[in-house]
């Protein structure tokens, strides 16, 4: 169906249905999903911690540009790095959505930042006219698109910042079957096989890694070298260790950590950053943790692609607002998009599944 913009504008959005197909959550899970995966899941929805993407109304607006071909979601898109006037934060290829008029009004805004620019005016110039660009925008004498964005995944999932804190003890337990296993979340190089054992030995012998469960910035020199001795005091003195492994097992494990305890704030800072460390200021079973921790990139994106986890639901203060939003920052980009867009693909893949059985 299709829904009116609130500002009287004469575009349109289709809305569509909440989720790209008639499977249910509980049936796909029950059907692929190992029962324990299942269970934790629930646990974290009841907490709050996990929202099922299929219960939410997203949306995304922007600047047409008209002289480009219809925008859609793309995985290879960079909102950061393009000339369509449409801009974000994010440090990755992702997209940041709202509600409907929160979606309405970053278009508006995107659309009048252009005209400011092409018209050469400074801002206090440019005030005189914003009023009558509003008024075209409303008659739709300027164009805005805004676009719902749904998931292809029926059971893709949106971790949010708006649970209770006082939940996070519960978190911190029923998170765990959902938790990569250290090597599996990001398996090391085969040329390390002889060295994981050995540094496993060092880390919990050494620097006391079960009792307070990460590994801090500092002691990644110290345990390379620590390793190194073991090693040549071991059966295997050919066994191959540089500091590129330490950083990568000691990042798996501080990232299994983060996860228990501070959650969004690590998918937060995976979103808009870059960056390989973080710094924790928390709370946990072990006590106060305020360090900066080596954290593993490829570990974090495997937890969210193996529990369907598709964005991020915070607030923030909007500076092109100029007020406190939520925002859903989507950053699976392969498996949300338009609701045209996605209903092509199933058309398409479904005209294939025929055409294969015609053969």
């Amino acid at each position: 169906m299709e829904r009116e913009s609130s500002d009287s504008t004469s575009q349109t959005i289709n809305v569509g249905s909440t989720i790209s197909n008639s499977t249910t959550r509980s049936e796909f899970f029950n059907q692929q999903e190992d029962p324990s995966k299942i269970e934790a899941r629930e646990k974290m929805e009841s907490i709050g911690l996990f929202i099922p993407m299929s219960k939410l109304e997203l949306y995304h607006g922007r600047d047409p540009n008209g002289d480009k071909e219809e925008w859609s979601v793309r995985s290879d898109f960079s909102n950061s790095d393009n000339n369509t006037g449409n801009w974000n934060v994010n440090a990755i290829d992702a997209l940041n959505t709202s509600d409907f008029a929160t979606a309405r009004d970053f278009a508006v805004e995107r659309i009048l930042h252009k005209l400011r620019e092409r018209s050469g005016l400074d801002p206090f110039q440019f005030s005189t006219k914003r009023e009558e660009y509003r008024r075209q925008i409303r008659a739709g004498e300027i164009p805005i698109e805004i676009h719902r964005i749904i998931s292809s995944d029926p059971n893709a999932i949106i971790i949010s910042s708006e649970y209770s804190k006082s939940e996070q003890e519960r978190i911190s337990q029923a998170i765990i079957p959902l938790l990569p296993k250290i090597l599996e979340g990001s398996p090391v190089d085969f040329k390390y096989r002889d060295t994981v054992p050995l540094f496993l030995e060092t880390v919990n012998e050494d620097f006391n890694l079960k009792n307070k469960g990460y590994v801090s910035q500092e002691e990644i020199p110290q345990i390379l070298e620590k390793l190194k001795l073991r090693i040549q005091q071991s059966n295997n003195p050919q066994a191959f260790i540089d500091e590129d492994f330490v950083k990568q097992v000691a990042g798996s494990i501080n990232s299994r950590f983060l996860l228990r305890f501070t959650p969004v704030s690590l998918i937060h800072k995976f979103a808009i950053s870059k960056s390989d460390t973080f710094k924790a200021a928390f709370s946990s079973e072990t006590g106060d943790i305020i360090r900066q921790l080596p954290i593993n990139r490829d570990f974090i994106a495997r937890f969210l692609k193996s529990n369907h986890i598709v964005g991020l639901k915070i607030r923030v203060d909007s500076a092109t607002l100029g007020r406190n939003i939520s925002n859903t920052i989507l950053f699976d980009l392969t498996k949300v998009n338009t609701v045209e867009k996605i209903k092509q693909k199933e058309q398409t893949f479904e005209r294939f599944l025929v055409n294969l059985a015609k053969r």
